[in-house]
């Protein structure tokens, strides 16, 4: 589904969940209107509907404690976006989601207690094009249901404006009032209502009672007996109820609600609402007119209303039309309100005041989200052996929130908080209500470890319950079987890369990866040795390799897998050599000279600024090398600026918030693609690590080292990174000359 469609069955699901809040704020306007009778005026119960126009406005408002929708939250679940009942098992295997079939087959490996070697395809093992859950799957039932009420909607919008257009077509052919007498007094009227707006007086067939119509260029209709039989006086207290409707807006409110109710046309509730608020708003004008009455005056006004009511009837409806007859049943209640109607006290203009202010508070504010809860027992950690052999480790999240959660899962061998070693960290979305696994490769030799899994260690997500987020499970790797290998293929697809070996412990240390060793030219990236280093590198293709290599050694030995720090030499755009792994105990290793060093030939050479520039940021464009280039040189303009830090953009929301250091699995920032299974290692191989300078070589070009150890020969200019804007870019941050392909 695309991310339009996703956002119009969003809308939709946001408008059912607004529709039946303000059904159950009519049903609550009701029952205190019945409670209050007498004790509210008819403009504060005519104002009393306005919260629900207002609500219905708000699609999104501000949670509160003491919102109305608190009391019904935990028991109207009506609209989810998930349909199923028994959900597709969910399998993250290194971050990426899987198909629903290998998801079943990998989760199989829980009903063991032996751990057998289950067969499910490994992340490189699957392609693009596979067929999964998100090919060619049908619409959901909410994306169709989003279809029909868009639909009804238009339909219902059309219908209105063909009517509305209909009647403005027909009183415009209609001749306007020009008699004086008519018009001096609707001028007296405006004066006495307090009306500055131009009128215009059209006497029409095409009402049978008296009406208002139109907000922006107002006209007054008369059907032609009213001129001719209605005394003087009875027209005066028409033209005062009308002027009424326009002094209160009730036109423009009138198309609002018909607006409103078009986007709601599936609510039965409002359409019978929108009667209600008719015939309060009629009492309303009602009470206005009488406020400017003295009491003889308003006997002949109820005299009039009772007049008018035997001779005409109400005007069909139309959008953008206030009449001054009703029904029968109405015009009881408003010749009830005229013959006890009294000025409002001080005292019950307050009480109104706040029982439409309490009923707000409690109205237009959402329900509070009920604490987010996610949670891992023994049982949910389990091992099972790829296709290709990669041993994973895995754990199953219960998410006990009523929306999907992102969380980020650890495994540990040993307690970590007692210096266990830390395997790999992943992170997931987790349904609501429902459970996902994350499994993550792991390079284990046969025997019995006690993982420790922690999830949400960052403490990202405020829980109601923070004790059940630690595990621990004793786990047997058997010996035998299937082949066993790291199980992280790092590379794209044809392009030469790195396969690391297994290592005791969980997490590869530098001397499981120094027992590598190059393979034969055309082969390209690291095939394992019994032991020692290949002979100095051939080439630069080479030499790249082991570096790229060394980079891997360090970040396996540092805290936060990062890669190593630049030089805080400004414009020196190189590995610090000197600085030491700092492991996850807090203790200093070995820095990345001695890494180095374990290679014969000395790769050092290379780390040279006028050979080629390192750029210890995660960039993959030239737009953000630019950017970049401006965040560097302010961090070391600014006293104690750290230059081995994230970066924030200087350009705002113009490219990335910030510009990430590297590290393992910075990758899943650049994925664009979720449901492509190759989509992280794709990443990696489009992040430079080292670029050689262009004018090394002849013809024009440089080596560029990629995150994911592949080594390659661009063209300059040419793709990124080797363009003339990044090339240039950092040769200005190291101090050097630019490079122009002309002088290639």
């Amino acid at each position: 589904m695309t991310n339009a469609w996703a956002f119009f069955e969003g809308a939709f699901l946001r408008v059912l969940n607004v529709s039946w809040q303000a059904a159950l704020l009519i049903l609550l306007i009701v029952i205190v209107q019945r409670l209050l009778r007498g004790r509210i005026n008819a403009t504060v119960r005519h104002a009393m509907w306005g919260l629900v126009l207002v609500r219905l406005l708000l699609l999104w408002s501000v949670p509160a404690p003491f919102s109305l929708y608190n009391a019904v939250q935990g028991t109207v679940e009506l609209f989810a976006s998930n349909e199923e009942a028994t959900p597709q098992p969910l399998l993250y295997v290194d971050g990426t989601l899987v198909p629903a079939a290998s998801a079943e087959s990998a989760l199989a490996a829980k009903a063991s207690s032996s751990t057998p070697a289950r067969v499910v395809p490994a992340p490189e093992a699957l392609s693009p094009a596979q067929d999964g859950p998100w090919h060619f799957a049908m619409p959901s039932l909410w994306l169709i249901g989003a279809g029909v009420w868009l639909a009804g909607a238009v339909t219902v919008v059309t219908t209105m404006i063909m009517q509305g257009r209909s009647l403005a077509k027909r009183v415009a052919r209609q001749r306007l009032v020009v008699e004086p007498k008519v018009l001096e007094q609707i001028e007296d009227c405006k004066q006495r209502m307090g009306v500055n707006t131009w009128l215009a007086v059209v006497v029409t067939p095409c009402v049978e009672g008296p009406a208002l119509l139109g907000a922006i260029r107002p006209r007054l209709l008369l059907p032609p007996a009213l001129l001719e039989s209605a005394p003087s006086e009875h027209l005066r207290y028409v033209f005062l109820h009308e002027l009424a409707h326009l002094k209160r807006g009730d036109i423009l409110i009138g198309w609002l609600v018909n607006v409103l109710l078009a986007v709601h046309w599936f609510n039965p509730l409002l359409w019978w609402a929108r009667n209600r608020v008719a015939a309060d708003r009629e009492l309303a004008c009602d009470a206005h007119v009488l406020s400017v009455l003295d009491s003889e005056e308003r006997r002949g006004y109820g005299h009039a209303l009772l007049d008018q009511f035997q001779k005409f009837r109400p005007p069909a409806w139309s959008p953008g039309l206030a009449g001054v007859l009703e029904g029968k049943t109405n015009m009881e209640r408003r010749i009830a309100m005229v013959t006890r109607f009294s000025e409002s006290s001080r005292w019950s203009k307050a009480f109104a005041v706040c029982v439409l202010a309490l009923f707000g508070v409690i109205v237009l504010t959402d329900a509070q989200e009920p604490p987010a809860d996610v949670s891992i027992t023994p049982d949910d950690v389990f091992t099972f052996v790829a296709d290709n052999g990669g041993r994973m480790i895995a754990g199953t999240i219960t998410n006990s929130s009523p929306k999907d959660l992102e969380v980020a899962i650890s495994f540990y061998e040993g307690d970590p908080d007692a210096g266990g070693k830390k395997i790999n960290t992943g992170a997931l979305v987790v349904p609501a209500g429902g459970k996902a696994t994350e499994a993550i490769s792991w390079a284990a030799n046969p025997g019995t470890y006690t993982i420790y899994a922690q999830i949400d260690p960052e403490n990202a997500i405020a829980e109601s319950d923070e004790a059940n987020n630690r595990v621990k499970q004793e786990v047997t790797v058997a010996g035998g079987g299937a082949r066993r290998r790291g199980g992280i293929g790092m590379g794209a697809p044809g392009q030469a890369g790195m396969a690391l070996p297994p290592a005791a412990g969980g997490r590869r240390s530098a001397q499981d990866l120094g027992e590598m060793a190059t393979l034969p030219p055309g082969r390209g990236g690291i095939a394992v040795r019994e032991k020692g280093f290949t002979n100095p590198p051939k080439n630069l293709d080479e030499a790249f390799k082991q570096i790229g290599l060394a980079f891997k050694m360090y970040s396996a030995e540092t805290q936060g897998e990062r890669f190593p720090l630049l030089c805080s030499e400004p414009g020196l755009l190189m590995a610090d050599l000197n600085v030491q792994t700092l492991g996850a105990d807090g203790k200093p290793g070995r820095s990345l000279k001695t890494l180095l060093g374990e290679f014969t030939g000395g790769v050092e050479e290379y780390f040279d600024i006028k050979r080629c520039a390192y750029l210890g940021f995660a960039l993959v464009s030239d737009d953000e090398v630019v950017n970049f280039a401006e965040a560097y040189t302010k961090e070391l303009a600014r006293a104690g600026g750290d230059i081995n830090q994230d970066l924030p953009n200087p350009l705002g929301t113009l490219g990335p918030e910030k510009f990430y250091r590297l590290r393992e699995g910075i990758e899943r920032f650049f994925i664009t693609d979720i449901n492509n299974p190759a989509a992280p290692a794709l990443a990696q191989s489009q992040i430079p690590l080292l670029i050689e300078w262009p004018d090394q070589n002849k013809p024009k070009g440089g080596h560029v080292l990629f995150m994911d150890g592949h080594v390659e020969f661009m063209e300059f200019p040419g793709k990124f990174p080797m363009t003339e804007a990044t090339i240039n870019t950092l040769r200005q941050l190291a101090k050097l000359p630019p490079i122009g392909a002309a002088k290639m």
